[in-house]
């Protein structure tokens, strides 16, 4: 039982952080991954190969098993993310607990369950996990972490038993991470330098385990590295941006070189925030730093912490690799690979273990030393440990519950945002969206101010000026919307939110003159049903092309089968041909799902009454 106790703390310290976390919404890329994806996501579950074909197949399946297994989607994403936290806590204290049970320095073995419990329970409840385990698409993140884990936990155990099931075991752990996230791909040098510094420990009994890295390292071949890595961010924006104007992860035009120059300032940032998690923001809007002295200082200090780590590596491995294991897993994401943006916090999720881990040792080293010098009693320095850790870990357990407040909906998420970074242009145009179809008049006002700010800030930004049009279009200010979607046409001759809105705009003065916008906006996006829709409304209500615009109904909703404007107007369509059949049959679909649409009802026993 006695066994038990650090996982129960384990699972009581994640619970206390994350229980306010359960009732949160789908933000970002939740939206364009699980919102309304049940079907798709399902593909992942009976179709096994689906996990395999795709880049975070094996992340999918798990989203697709929640909605097997729970009838609120979101809470039980939000469970499993917690559930998948506390196995990564549970496999990390394991392991902490064989490093330091068998280490050099006897102060670190004695007190070897004690440091790993405080360094876990600190990680367990650390703010920075909120951006993997309260944002609930980025799972892929913690699945990444479990499996890396758990491959380490195989051969750890390899080498305590020799069965060579462990083996097996570590190969398909890191197999089946590999179709969890991209970054999974450092795993095998992560296995190797743990094998090295805490169970080879020389290179004559690390080559008798060669057979095993090989095959570890055979594991990427189904990894889809780097390439296909950022054309599925670039993938995941287009869906993104298809309700204007969120533009959450939408990708920078960054070089190499801009976008290396920078992550050395972003990983000091990583590390600041581990040690003092004030002032976290999901999306900061981290700007290229262009400052050649900011650049040479920061690459500089950069490059001694990576050469320290390395060389602390080869003269003491126990205690440079968690040193180097920090920047190890960070590489795929700080380096020179040009992803969607310059800086995200879940990124940090796995390498925050390993400086934790490190911090309490040598805190841990330090308290030693000095009860040895001024001759405290041990008594005394176990009560002033454990109170040191019991603040530390209540101080950011409240951190980490006030941040999942923070991602209990879209609109307090950019807020959050905002307040963190005013001049973030992508926080205003998304919270201005979100406001708009929240439909809650009290932010009226509000979403004006803020489209002023944006335009403000991204003057020559196509979004900025189709957002103001969104907020002057809301308060039926037709003629300033106009002007603002006209500017960004002019920004953006293909900018599919102006086109959409100017034909709404032109519809009320005339439908014909609304035909040219609404064709452009179905030329960008040909399978978009509002375009679809409002193209056919125009043809129809100028009494133009009446067969055509029955054919763009028929296409909107076949791609969404209960779009009920587009039903309804289909209806519409039959009713002018006195086809009376065909439109009561779009009037009765509309009322199986929207039986409390009382037009539909009406012109439904219109149709009836036709055939006596």
């Amino acid at each position: 039982m006695r066994t038990l106790i650090p996982y129960i703390v384990l699972l009581t310290a994640v619970i206390a952080a994350f229980a306010n976390s359960m009732s949160g919404e789908y933000v970002l890329d939740d939206e364009v991954h699980l919102d309304g994806k049940e079907e798709l996501l399902a593909n992942f579950l009976w179709s096994p190969t689906q996990v395999f074909a795709n880049n975070r197949g094996v992340a999918f399946f798990t989203f697709a098993l929640d909605n097997a297994v729970f009838d609120d989607d979101r809470w039980g994403h939000h469970f499993t993310n917690i559930v998948i936290h506390w196995a990564v806590c549970c496999f990390g204290y394991w392991i902490l607990v064989q490093i330091l049970s068998n280490c050099q320095n006897a102060v670190l073995r004695r007190h070897a369950l004690e440091i790993s419990l405080c360094s876990t329970v600190i990680f367990a409840v650390h703010p920075l996990t909120t951006n993997v385990v309260t944002y609930m698409v980025q799972r892929m993140e913690s699945l990444m972490a479990l499996f890396c884990l758990l491959t380490i936990w195989s051969v750890i155990r390899l080498t305590h038993t020799g069965r060579t099931s462990f083996a097996v075991l570590a190969v398909v752990f890191c197999a089946v991470g590999m179709r969890s996230k991209e970054v999974m791909v450092v795993t095998p040098l992560l296995v190797l330098g743990f094998d090295y510094a805490y169970l080879a420990r020389s290179m004559s009994a690390l080559r008798r385990r060669a057979w095993l890295h090989i095959a570890l390292w055979l594991t990427l071949l189904l990894n889809p590295a780097w390439a296909p890595l950022y054309t599925s961010i670039v993938s995941s924006t287009e869906n993104a941006r298809d309700r204007l104007p969120k533009t959450a992860y939408v990708v920078e035009d960054l070089s190499r070189w801009e976008y290396l120059r920078t992550q050395p300032e972003v990983v000091a940032k990583y590390l600041q925030l581990v040690f003092w998690p004030s002032e976290l923001c999901l999306d900061r809007r981290w700007e290229v730093q262009d400052d050649p002295a900011l650049i040479a200082l920061w690459l500089s200090l950069t490059i001694a912490m990576i050469l320290a780590s390395l060389g602390m590596f080869l003269k003491a491995p126990e205690w440079g690799f968690p040193l180097l294991c920090f920047f190890v897993v960070l590489a795929p994401t700080s380096s020179f690979v040009p992803l969607a943006d310059l800086y995200y916090e879940h990124r940090i999720y796995l390498p925050l273990y390993p400086v934790l881990a490190i911090s309490v040792c040598v805190m841990y080293l330090f308290c030693a030393q000095m009860a040895k010098r001024y001759h405290w009693r041990e008594e005394s320095l176990r009560f002033a440990r454990y109170l040191l850790f019991a603040a530390i870990s209540a101080t950011l357990c409240l951190i980490t519950i006030q941040r999942n407040h923070v991602f209990q909906s879209p609109i307090s998420l950019w807020r959050d945002c905002i307040a963190k970074n005013p001049r973030n242009d992508r926080a205003h145009g998304n919270l201005v969206s979100y406001m708009v179809e929240s439909h809650d008049p009290r932010y009226r006002d509000e979403i004006l101010h803020l489209a002023h700010r944006f335009v403000k800030i991204s003057p020559e930004n196509a979004d900025s000026f189709a957002t103001l049009g969104i907020a002057h279009y809301e308060r039926e200010e037709f003629t300033q919307a106009r002007d603002a979607f006209s500017r960004a046409l002019e920004l953006d001759a293909s900018h599919f939110g102006a086109l959409l809105h100017l034909g709404n705009i032109a519809f009320h003065a005339s439908p014909a003159s609304a035909v040219s916008f609404f064709e452009s906006a179905v030329e960008q996006k040909p399978l978009h049903v509002a375009a679809l829709n409002n193209l056919a409304t125009a043809l129809l209500a100028s009494e133009q092309e009446s067969d055509r615009a029955i054919q763009l109904l028929r296409k909107a909703i076949a791609i969404d089968g209960e779009y009920e404007d587009a039903l309804m107007n289909l209806g519409q369509a039959y009713l002018q041909q006195r086809q009376f059949k065909k439109a009561q049959e779009q009037y009765k679909t509309v009322l199986d799902f929207a039986p409390s649409n009382e037009h539909a009802r009406h012109l439904y026993y219109y149709c009836e009454s036709q055939f006596r």
